[in-house]
């Protein structure tokens, strides 16, 4: 028998050819910046051969897990995710920054990074990926499976269903914004022990949206239900005061797309990616001025809408009267805030446990203990550590409400070290491999894009993102299963009939 090598043989020399292409590019940034200052052009040869070494580990880990046939789409899978968004939205930032004095220099007035620590801990965060690696790739071979997931993904799903759903998440969601307010200016402590149970039902409608997406996507339904779906979402994100909403609108649509089993540049994908873009590009500057409003005390977060006048203001006071200005804002934002999460783990390394002393692994060691609600743990302790980790590590004021992106190998490293980093990439791969064998290898597809935008979100801390891996599946398994019986009542009533 004649073995068919030439995929083999394309993929190493696509590897080769990626290696080759980073170096060089890395060699040509550095000679441009060595008459200027030998050390840092030094510091940027040695961070873009990290950021070389991630986009390896892209490839190698696109070609290991395909070769293994786990799904009809490859990038599903949450280390890619990661790994994808780690080079594009914080590496290739983080590499300009360090090669622009004036714009580094800025960012160190805010916060002092030695190029030296930025570069380590681009290898920390390489050493947590590549341990999330393994381990998830080891479990998607050894965790079991549980067939009547299977099972419930091929059980009908009806349009009046869905939109049920969506509509009672979109009720949760006014119902929040009523009691807590707008997301910028929300005050969670109103809610209670109910503010977990709460933060989910109003997600139900991002379910709902991903079965949407979905059917759409595979021409099964008409396009202007999602359509409508897609309108009132980013009119959410863009009254959030907020990024997040409009990024998992947009990853929701394009893996959904992808998801489809239609072509790279087929029109859902082409769709997905310009909606995510323009959207994402327009809600910088809006989102901005809207925390300044809410800061101000100019508007009521608990009136909707007073927030909702108040966008429909920022939009023109930004991008209808000041496009070009809102433009440079932007990019600026953009750079400036991606760079620093990039240089977070070199902070951190640089503080710990020199300045302050690690934490123990305690805390991520009991991290499933804490998927207990709030309601059933009366003393739970505060999982969230971005405010704390503002104040200590990054300087703000102790008052502020602000919270900084401590990212889940950063945690690790406050832990204790390469050993919490290694931890975290064991329990990252753990749960994620799980999930994903047990959703979309079992079919329910939806509800697994559904919470991937709360797997591959590491710029938060790790305990908390793992106690939402555990649950989130769950609720949502539990929520596609009431749509799946009200479905199939409807359908059982029309055969009657």
């Amino acid at each position: 028998m004649v073995t068919n090598t030439k995929p083999d043989f394309y993929r190493r020399r696509a590897l080769l050819l990626g290696a080759m292409s980073s170096f060089i590019l890395a060699l040509f940034v550095s000679l441009l910046l060595f008459v200027n200052d030998v050390a840092v052009s030094t510091y940027v040869l040695i961070y873009a051969s990290g950021v070389m070494a991630h986009v390896i580990l892209l490839l190698i880990g696109k070609a290991w897990i395909n070769s293994k046939n786990f799904a009809s789409t490859v990038w599903l899978h949450p280390p890619l995710l990661i790994n994808l968004w780690w080079v594009v939205a914080y590496l290739l930032p983080g590499l300009y920054v360090l090669s622009q004095r004036q714009i580094y220099n800025n960012l160190n007035a805010w916060v002092f990074v030695r190029p030296d620590n930025a570069v380590r801990g681009i290898f920390v965060f390489f050493l947590g990926m590549l341990v999330f690696w393994v381990v998830y790739g080891a479990s998607l071979r050894s965790l079991p499976t549980f067939s009547f997931l299977g099972k419930l993904s091929v059980r009908p799903i009806g349009l009046r269903p869905v939109l049920l759903a969506y509509l009672v998440g979109l009720a949760f969601y006014l119902l929040n914004a009523m009691v807590a307010g707008v997301a910028y200016g929300s005050d969670v402590s109103r809610l209670g022990g109910a503010a977990m149970l709460l933060d989910y039902s109003q997600d139900i409608r991002l379910l709902a949206l991903a079965i949407a997406a979905l059917q759409t996507f595979r021409y099964q339904w008409p396009k202007m239900i999602l359509i409508g779906m897609i309108a009132v979402e980013v009119l959410i994100g863009f009254s959030s005061g907020f990024m997040k909403p409009i990024f998992i609108l947009g990853l929701i649509l394009l893996l959904s797309a992808m998801s489809s089993e239609v072509k790279i540049f087929s029109a859902p994908i082409v769709f997905s990616a310009i909606i995510t873009f323009v959207m994402l590009l327009i809600v910088v500057p809006v989102a901005e001025n809207l925390r300044d409003q809410i800061n101000a005390g100019y508007i009521d977060s608990n009136d909707m809408m007073e927030v909702i006048a108040a966008t429909n203001q920022a939009v023109e006071d930004t991008w209808i009267q000041a496009p070009k200005e809102s433009l440079t804002f932007t990019l600026d934002r953009f750079f400036r805030r991606q760079s620093f999460v990039a240089f977070t783990p070199g902070l951190i390394m640089q503080l710990t446990p020199s300045v302050f002393p690690y934490q123990g692994v305690s805390k991520i060691i009991s991290a499933p203990l804490y998927v207990f609600p709030r309601i059933i743990w009366k003393d739970k302790p505060t999982l969230t550590q971005g405010r704390w980790f503002s104040v200590v590590y990054v300087g703000r004021p102790a008052s502020t409400e602000s919270s900084s992106a401590i990212t889940f190998f950063g945690e690790g490293y406050i832990a204790k070290g390469v050993l919490g980093v290694i931890w975290v990439g064991v329990f990252m791969g753990l749960i994620m491999a799980f999930w994903y064998k047990n959703l979309a290898l079992q079919g329910l597809t939806a509800v697994f894009i559904t919470v991937l935008p709360g797997f591959i979100d590491i710029e938060g801390d790790f305990t908390s993102a793992f106690v939402y891996a555990i649950q989130a599946p769950i609720f949502f398994v539990l929520v596609y299963w009431g749509i799946s019986w009200l479905s199939q009542k409807r359908q059982v009533r029309r055969f009657m009939r």
